[in-house]
């Protein structure tokens, strides 16, 4: 699959209804995983890794939608994988930008 351009396209494929479960945080990166891989009819089925940057105040559940996590925390990258048939491509990557009232 080619790389997205945005998170528009991320809900597109994604969609904002999907449950994500957390996984671990590890650097200041909180990864989730889809809980049951996504149907793509012919194309087969598909889990998809959500890694967020995390900050200590953020606020976040063992499970929650993709529309959720996109309202409250700022997306890494989105990792696809194709069941059975590879390890996973990084299809989304975005650099950090710091909240607004942090100081480093």
């Amino acid at each position: 699959m080619a790389k997205l351009k945005d998170k528009k396209e991320v809900i597109d494929l994604v969609g904002k209804d999907t449950i994500f479960k957390f996984k671990l945080i590890t650097d200041g990166i909180a990864t989730f995983e889809t809980v049951q891989p996504i149907n793509r009819g012919d194309k087969g089925y598909y889990s998809y890794k959500l890694d967020v940057f995390f900050e200590y105040n953020d606020v976040m559940f063992a499970y929650d939608s993709l529309g959720e996590f996109l309202g409250d925390l700022q997306m890494f990258e989105l990792t696809e994988t194709i069941e059975g048939v590879n390890d996973g491509t990084v299809i989304y990557h975005e650099k950090y930008f710091p909240k607004e009232g942090l100081s480093n």
